[in-house]
């Protein structure tokens, strides 16, 4: 289980225009080593192929600094095309929030982002 777990609420269209949004804000907070990030896909409402290489390319720049990236209550249609682009073989997807504890304390807006920082029991 991660130590401490930073939330990113991710809100409306995840496309070309905003691919690069999520792995800019990863940067910034500047994760330390055995930190969860969890994306919170709840109230997403369009993903492409481009959103999704945004998520993977975050990943991958978590993986590097010892660190998870996890998606978090991705609607139907987002989890199909995870699915059905094979993705949910290398990223964590997690349906039920109730899957991950949480003590959740608001500690930054960016646009369109709602930044949460959790720290596990």
């Amino acid at each position: 289980m991660p130590g401490t777990i930073l939330i990113v609420g991710l809100v409306g269209e995840f496309d070309m225009a905003r691919e690069h949004e999520l792995l800019d804000l990863v940067m910034t907070l500047s994760p330390t080593d055995g930190t969860a990030v969890d994306a919170d896909m709840s109230e997403v409402t369009f993903v492409d192929s481009a959103g999704l290489h945004g998520v993977v390319t975050a990943k991958t720049y978590l993986d590097r600094h010892g660190c998870e990236l996890r998606l978090l209550r991705p609607r139907h249609q987002r989890l199909r095309l995870i699915d059905l682009t094979g993705f949910d073989e290398i990223l964590t997807v997690v349906r039920a929030v109730d899957d991950v504890e949480r003590d959740e304390r608001l500690v930054a807006v960016a646009p369109d982002f709602a930044v949460r920082v959790n720290v596990a029991v």
